[in-house]
């Protein structure tokens, strides 16, 4: 039997740990000479978080510590048209580009353009994958524990399963050089890089996986670096119910079971719920792109009889009597067979007939 809770409550002064989440790109007019002193607004879909730079005599912009999510991004300058970039999606430690080509025109004139996920990072040295809430919570998952995605990804393998709990192999390292965090807290037990934590998939929004030329925060590990990040929630109310099921009404009977006996019981129920949006308090508080929470709860109710199958030896083959086997049974001492593969009272042990 298993509870998970999960309580969070955030605001727009949205804590960032170890993070380098960031928005950048750079401004050009139609003929490719960067543009200085335009002024990008990036302005978060789900939260209304607002951010304000100015391009440099680069025409480079840069929004450190963004939060993630989905983004649109709108250039202005005198003398050009508006320049809007949408669905610019921001993954947690993800650094995205979104280039803005501005044209000679009016305020009233207007590019917009839809954005699409980044092929390659061209901006950061790290080796890495996120796995989004999609793949969370669609892909089959035994037991649901979001940890073992992270084996999903290129050059990381599963590693051990002990009672410490999970841990992988990756990065050419040992288990020992990996750091597993969750939101940015180290996760692990106190000797080795293990955890037993088991988040809530439906309370987590992507799992980061970092395999090579980290960045100065993850630098006290040669291994590989998993990030699981929870939702914060957003101006949208959104929740899930969740339950799955296993049954020994829905298995077949093992090859070896007796045909003539029912089947073993077996029973696993895990079930829960999520909700998250903006805190709302009728009459007192109105937290829309202000404040926001999320809730999740997971309950695990599991039994089961297995039958084990095991060789064991016959009343006659404690008594040291072996002829119903066929494979001679040697005298240590002299490598001979003994008669009809029965061992001489003589030579056994008392102790040993005792425990048999």
């Amino acid at each position: 039997m298993g509870v998970g809770l999960v309580l969070l409550l955030t605001t727009s002064a949205w804590a960032q740990l170890a993070s380098q989440t960031a928005l950048v790109g750079t401004v050009t007019d139609s003929g490719g000479a960067v543009v200085p002193g335009a002024q990008v607004v990036a302005v978060n879909v789900g939260t209304a978080d607002t951010y304000e730079v100015t391009t440099n005599a680069e025409g480079y912009y840069n929004i450190q510590f963004a939060k993630p999510g989905r983004y649109e991004i709108t250039v202005t300058v005198s003398g050009f048209a508006p320049f809007k970039a949408t669905g610019v999606e921001v993954a947690t430690n993800q650094v995205v580009r979104t280039n803005a080509s501005l044209h000679v025109g009016g305020i009233t004139d207007a590019v917009t353009v839809e954005a699409k996920a980044q092929v390659l990072d061209t901006d950061r040295p790290t080796v890495s994958a996120t796995i989004n809430e999609r793949a969370v919570v669609e892909l089959p998952l035994n037991g649901r524990n979001v940890w073992n995605l992270a084996a999903t990804t290129p050059g990381v393998l599963g590693g051990l399963n002990s009672d410490i709990g999970l841990s992988f192999r990756g990065a050419g390292q040992r288990e020992i050089q990996n750091s597993l965090s969750l939101d940015g807290i180290n996760s692990t037990a106190n000797l080795l890089a293990a955890t037993s934590m088991k988040p809530i998939a439906d309370a987590v929004t992507e799992i980061q996986v970092q395999t090579g030329s980290t960045s100065a925060e993850y630098g006290a590990y040669l291994g590989v670096a998993i990030n699981v990040v929870t939702k914060s929630g957003t101006n949208k109310l959104h929740g899930s119910l969740f339950h799955f099921q296993q049954d020994d009404a829905l298995d077949s009977r093992g090859y070896f079971d007796n045909p003539a006996l029912a089947k073993n019981p077996r029973s696993s129920k895990q079930f829960g719920a999520e909700l998250d949006g903006p805190l709302m308090i009728p009459g007192l508080y109105n937290g829309k792109n202000r404040t926001f929470f999320m809730v999740a709860y997971e309950g695990v109710r599991a039994n089961a009889i297995q039958s084990p199958i095991a060789s064991v030896p016959t009343a006659l083959m404690r008594q040291g009597n072996f002829s119903q086997v066929t494979t001679p049974i040697r005298d240590p001492r002299t490598g001979q067979p003994f008669p009809g593969n029965i061992i001489p009272t003589s030579r056994l042990s008392p102790t040993a007939l005792q425990l048999l």
